[in-house]
């Protein structure tokens, strides 16, 4: 068997929060069309604003605010500035940025630990989980540094620019193939079966199987035909080893994952640890 951190990682650690017999194909359902509900609502009250202001200076919209730090730091508090009780909501507003991003650290520290507690289990016979988790967040720390000095403005677009975008396709294409294909998605719909007694709507296996890895091949397709195109480097400003420092931020990551799929760990079959926690035996 492969390491689980290449694919099976983020959902074994995230879904492992959730009780065993708690529903999730509802879950799955609804949580979306609330984030999506969330950012439609968010969109409309930011860019009537942004509108509001590129009429009034009679500016396209891209100059006046062209990246999500103009958003959260020029458009935000420029609709709170015309508010009753400016103050109040001025602090209210920076304190839920402060607040959501703490909150996305916890999922990404727990991330991290469970991924080398999975990979390295010898660490947790040399120290308490407690002292792992205060190096974690000391690395993290150190990491973060160079987002406050002088240049940190310009490292955060690098990373902004690429660390997170084609890096997510990837994740996301593995995912479908993995569940949907390789290990199989009516399996898994057997288990929640059994576990939650829910069904997985066909529909669902159809998105998961053909149309989500095929829409999201074609954004690749695009995105390459972008990131690569010369309009593309000119709107960027940035220098040719600078644009390629930060293509880098996605390219070794992806050479890194397939390379780890050669390197087999010793640990159990999945088909034996289905069989184990659930009763249910597949073939592999």
């Amino acid at each position: 068997m492969y390491s689980s951190g290449v694919a099976f990682g983020p959902i074994i650690y995230y879904g492992g929060a959730r009780k065993r017999e708690e529903k999730i194909v509802t879950a799955s359902i609804w949580v979306p069309i609330a984030n999506s509900a969330t950012s439609f609502y968010a969109a409309l009250t930011v860019f009537t604003f942004v509108g509001h202001i590129g009429h009034v200076l009679k500016l396209e919209i891209d100059q006046v605010a062209k990246q999500s730090l103009s958003l959260a730091f020029v458009a935000y508090p420029g609709i709170l500035n015309l508010l009753y009780g400016k103050n109040f909501w001025a602090i209210t507003f920076f304190l839920m940025l402060i607040i959501l991003g703490i909150d996305t650290v916890f999922g990404f520290v727990d991330y991290i630990m469970e991924f080398f507690l999975d990979a390295f289990p010898v660490i947790l016979t040399k120290m308490r989980k407690e002292a792992f988790c205060a190096i974690v967040c000391f690395a993290c720390f150190i990491s973060s540094l160079m987002f406050v000095t002088d240049a940190g403005y310009y490292v955060f677009n690098l990373f902004d620019a690429y660390s997170c975008g084609i890096s997510l396709y990837f994740l996301l294409i593995m995912e479908c193939v993995i569940f949907g294909w390789i290990f199989g998605i009516e399996k898994l719909a057997i288990i929640a079966k059994r576990t939650t007694g829910e069904d997985i709507p066909k529909v669902v296996i159809y998105l998961v199987k053909f149309f989500i890895p095929v829409f999201t091949c074609i954004n690749v397709i695009l995105y390459f035909i972008t990131e690569f195109s010369a309009k593309k480097a000119e709107s960027r400003g940035w220098g040719a080893g600078i644009t390629w420092l930060g293509r880098l931020l996605w390219i070794i990551p992806i050479g890194l994952a397939f390379i780890g799929t050669c390197v087999k760990n010793e640990m159990a079959d999945i088909y034996d640890l289905i069989e184990k926690q659930h009763g249910i035996r597949f073939n592999n």
